[in-house]
């Protein structure tokens, strides 16, 4: 019985000195037991951002836009981030939009090119798709939906105009948007494979007219324009017109013989005798 005593009051000794030495003797982490205090924000979110002003219509170019750091009150918003954001499903996009500097992006500000509508934001208020053959259009292998062109028009003069026969040149329109474009020639007028390929334009209702009426005279040719990304599409309206003998005045022709054009009277004198002849130009002329 003692011995029973005595080794339950040796562990209350024990146990009380344990504690003691827990409470006194040793550093006590106040913070032991519970959760550590972590930040408040969650992991760095990043999404695409302008760096500079678009308009209404512009192509996604990747000089637009830089990777930037969501705030934290706004990690929520459907904006395109890093993680979610494959860049190849984007390009060719076409800003609905006109949008300031800064703005972190989402997919409702813009239309891909396999959506309904594409075409249509390409265009433009008021333009029209006008389908345009071109000659030089294997020129260009890098030509895509949202570059500028400048339509150029080939042609040799009839033989009633004043310089008959001779091979003119004229810009007939300047940065024209490249809507569309088409894989195949098709056949020429003689029956072989036809180099000329047809591009479709953002052109105005006039442009639409003057193309239309430039295909009846002659060949229509493109040469591409520095178009600026920010979507803008003003134009120029001087326009060149060279012909080849101002390039080469060797190819003037020469002056024209002037015909008859009315009667003339002729005063021939043989010996003392004076006549006159009055000389009438041909039936016809």
């Amino acid at each position: 019985m003692r011995s029973f005593i005595f080794i339950l009051l040796a562990a209350l000794f024990l146990g009380s000195a344990a504690y003691l030495g827990n409470q006194y003797l040793f550093d006590r982490d106040k913070n032991i037991g519970f959760p550590p205090t972590l930040p408040k924000s969650a992991a760095d979110i990043w999404a695409l951002r302008l760096v500079t002003d678009v308009s209404k219509g512009a192509i996604l170019d990747k000089s637009m836009v830089e990777w930037g750091l969501i705030p934290s009150d706004r990690d929520g918003a459907p904006f395109l981030k890093m993680e979610q954001m494959d860049l190849t499903n984007w390009q060719g996009a076409v800003f609905t939009r006109s949008l300031k500097k800064d703005v972190f992006l989402k997919d409702t500000h813009f239309i891909r090119p396999y959506e309904n509508g594409y075409h249509k934001a390409l265009l433009g208020e008021g333009m029209r798709v006008r389908p345009v053959t071109i000659e030089n259009l294997d020129d260009f292998e890098g030509l895509l939906p949202g570059d500028y062109v400048d339509l150029i028009l080939t042609y040799v003069t009839p033989p009633h105009a004043v310089r008959s026969g001779e091979t003119v040149v004229r810009t007939i329109l300047e940065k024209n948007r490249v809507i569309a474009l088409e894989a195949d020639g098709g056949k020429s007028a003689t029956g072989g494979k036809s180099t000329a390929k047809p591009l479709s334009l953002a052109l105005s209702p006039e442009d639409v007219e003057l193309v239309s009426m430039a295909e009846a005279v002659g060949e229509l040719r493109i040469a591409l324009h520095g178009g600026a990304v920010s979507g803008k599409t003003e134009k120029t309206t001087k326009k060149a017109e060279i012909s080849a003998s101002d390039l080469f005045p060797n190819l003037k022709p020469a002056p024209a013989v002037l015909g008859q054009t009315r009667a003339r009277d002729i005063r021939i004198m043989r010996g003392g005798e004076t006549s006159v002849v009055t000389l009438t130009p041909p039936v016809g002329k």
